[in-house]
């Protein structure tokens, strides 16, 4: 029997938080997140039962809160990245893909979440 809406939101959860489980036998399961700019899907089975998993944006546990950053919060995961070299999205809370873009006169970061896809810049100028 397929999983239910409550268990997808279960493995969801479980995969963003590091572990993804399934909600029946406990069993670790491997997934593999498939993702375009506007949405992910995780798929892959349990081990043990071999039920499949084929799930995602529109059923994470946190799709309603999903929403663009704002400049203020784009500047801040700039000084994240620049402090620490990395930097955490405002909204979900999972790590950001950083792909910094150099020149001799400013630096732009270009940001990407794999969980609420969502994607921003930020422009660093060189101070006077």
């Amino acid at each position: 029997m397929a999983f239910t809406a409550e268990e997808n939101k279960k493995i969801i959860e479980g995969y963003w938080n590091g572990q993804a489980r399934c909600p029946r036998d406990e069993s670790s399961m491997e997934l593999k997140q498939i993702r375009n700019l506007v949405n992910y899907t995780l798929v892959g089975a349990c081990p043990r039962c071999r039920e499949t998993v084929n799930a995602g944006t529109n059923a994470d546990p946190l799709r309603d809160d999903f929403r663009d950053w704002t400049e203020e919060e784009q500047s801040e995961m700039a000084d994240d990245y620049f402090k620490h070299g990395g930097s955490t999205c405002p909204v979900c809370n999972i790590s950001v893909k950083v792909e910094p873009v150099k020149t001799p006169f400013w630096t732009q970061l270009l940001y990407f979440c794999p969980r609420c896809c969502k994607q921003g810049r930020h422009t660093e100028k060189p101070k006077a």
